[in-house]
C-alpha cells in the first residue's frame, strides 16, 4: 500500500509565559484587511524550503519578537475551511515557552497584544477549534510535563542560522520593486481579500501604481 501525506501550507504557534499567577497565553489582534480586528494566537504560511516547525519558530520572532527556549510539536492538528481558498486545510500546531512579555509586533499585521489566563484566552478566539485546541494544550504541555518526543530542536536551528548569517555576504540582500511574478508567493499569505481572484487583481493594482511612481520619481 502506498503512502499518503497531506502537506501543510500553514502553521499555529500558541506562544506562553509562566508568571506568579500562572500562565499566561500570548494573543496578538489583526490589523490587516484580511479578518480585522479578530484575536488569535501566532500564524503564518510555510515558505518554500521550510518545514512546519521552522516556520512556527520564524513566524513568532516575525510577528512578536519573542525567541521561544522551548517549543513543542503539539499532538493536534486544527482543521479549518479558508474561504479565501474554498478548502478545508489542516494545520499543524506548535507550542513555545517564553521567559519574556515585552512583545515586538509587526504593525502590518497586528496592532495590540494581550497575556492572557486560559480561559480569558479562550473567550477571546473567534474559532471553536481555536479554543478546543487552547484547553488540550494547557492540560498537556502546561499542567503535565510535555514527553521530550514532542519537542522541537530550535537550538540545532538556531546554531545553523548564526553561522549562515556569520558567513553571508555583505551584499547578498537585494532591495526591489514588487513585480507579478511575486503575487503567486505572497497572494495567500499576506494581506488576501474577499476571493483568490480579487487578491490577484488587488496586488496587480498596488504594483501598477507603485511602478507608476517610481518612474516619476527617475
Amino acid at each position: 500500500m502506498s503512502e499518503s501525506f497531506i502537506t501543510p501550507y500553514c502553521i499555529s504557534a500558541y506562544v506562553i509565559c509562566k508568571t506568579s499567577d500562572g500562565p499566561r497565553y500570548l494573543l496578538i489582534r489583526r490589523c490587516g484587511p484580511y479578518l480585522f480586528g479578530t484575536w488569535q494566537m501566532v500564524t503564518g504560511g510555510i515558505e518554500k524550503g521550510e518545514t512546519a516547525w521552522q516556520a512556527a519558530l520564524r513566524e513568532i520572532r516575525e510577528e512578536t519578537g519573542l525567541t521561544p527556549f522551548k517549543m513543542y510539536c503539539a499532538d493536534a492538528v486544527e482543521t479549518i475551511y479558508v474561504k479565501t481558498r474554498d478548502r478545508v486545510t489542516f494545520v499543524p500546531v506548535f507550542v513555545a515557552c517564553v521567559d519574556q512579555r515585552e512583545v515586538r509586533l509587526s504593525l502590518t499585521e497586528h496592532d495590540a497584544y494581550e497575556w492572557l489566563p486560559l480561559e480569558e484566552a479562550q473567550k477571546r478566539l473567534s474559532w471553536a477549534e481555536q479554543r478546543r485546541t487552547i484547553v488540550e494544550i494547557h492540560e498537556r504541555y502546561v499542567l503535565q510535563t510535555p514527553d521530550e518526543l514532542h519537542s522541537v530542536p530550535i537550538d540545532s536551528l538556531m546554531m545553523i542560522e548564526n553561522a549562515a548569517v556569520a558567513n553571508r555576504p555583505q551584499d547578498s540582500i537585494t532591495i526591489r520593486l514588487m513585480n507579478t511574478q511575486d503575487i503567486e508567493r505572497v497572494a495567500d499569505l499576506y494581506l488576501p481579500w474577499s476571493t483568490r481572484q480579487d487578491t490577484h487583481a488587488r496586488w496587480e493594482n498596488i504594483i501598477r501604481s507603485n511602478s507608476n511612481i517610481a518612474e516619476r520619481l527617475q
